[in-house]
């Protein structure tokens, strides 16, 4: 985990080499920023857990395949556990995704490689949200990826945001 400039539990880490970390900073969404620099909009990230609290449309995006795909995207206000349990979350989430196929039992692209993120940023309710496998959106309970509802995962990744849990675990486990 590569944790924030500014220090306090930020975390915007990518576990894997960003070529473009000299035009984008690593707090940033490389797929989020040039969409949103692409359509003339503003693209507001921030550095920490403790900013997207204090900020009152704070998010957190978990991303997997390296921004390929959106995981889980929860209001800050709502996440109780610590940005470290939120990038251990994004790893068990990625395995989940790469352990099971999709529904009928066929790949549909959206496994991954192991490559997870987790970003602090500022959207309103009901915005969406960038990026691979469809995107996500900012609910007020929190958004998880289609295939881990259907998966039955979803009370235990609440829990875990929650800070009732300290992992999903594994796959199977």
């Amino acid at each position: 985990m590569t944790a924030a400039p500014g220090g306090g539990d930020g975390c915007a880490a990518t576990f894997a080499p960003r070529p473009w970390a000299a035009v984008i900073p690593p707090h940033e969404s490389a797929v989020r920023r040039l969409a949103a620099e692409a359509a003339g909009a503003e693209y507001r990230a921030l550095r920490s857990l403790d900013e997207a609290r204090a900020a009152g449309d704070g998010v957190v995006v978990l991303e997997g395949d390296l921004g390929g795909r959106i995981d889980a995207v929860f209001p800050a206000a709502i996440v109780r556990c610590s940005a470290e349990r939120l990038v251990a979350l994004a790893r068990d989430l990625d395995a989940h995704a790469r352990s099971a196929p999709a529904a009928g039992g066929r790949d549909d692209g959206t496994a991954g490689t192991g490559e997870v993120a987790v970003y602090f940023e500022r959207h309103r309710i009901g915005a969406a949200i960038a990026g691979g496998a469809g995107g996500g959106v900012v609910l007020p309970g929190g958004w998880l990826h289609d295939r881990f509802v259907r998966a039955g995962i979803e009370p235990t990744v609440l829990a875990v945001v929650a800070g009732r849990r300290d992992r999903l675990g594994s796959p199977g486990g």
